[in-house]
């Protein structure tokens, strides 16, 4: 299973444009749990970028949200959580930890 997760973190992270983007946003929300203006802010980026990013992460099982409401926070998921060790070493490996 763990090569399957690989291969998926893979395509997120190196393998499509905004990787980096997605990896920051993990390792902030592996911090403390942001709203997508806090977010946009911490990466200078424009909201809807970032608003396409968590998309992505949220789809991918990473992300989950809050509260579905204005200013709702996000948090990394128990997925994410569980698999830190192979990001931080994908991450590692393309040179983004």
């Amino acid at each position: 299973m763990e090569n399957r997760h690989a291969a998926l973190f893979w395509h997120l992270f190196a393998g499509t444009r905004g990787g980096l983007n997605r990896i920051r946003i993990l390792q902030a929300l592996s911090l403390r749990p942001y709203n997508l203006n806090q977010l946009s802010k911490l990466l200078s980026c424009d909201y809807k970028t970032a608003q396409h990013h968590l998309s992505v992460l949220m789809e991918s099982g990473l992300v989950k949200p809050g509260e579905k409401k204005y200013g709702g926070i996000y948090f990394l998921s128990e997925f994410a959580v569980g698999n830190m060790p192979l990001l931080k070493s994908i991450w590692k490996r393309i040179g983004k930890s």
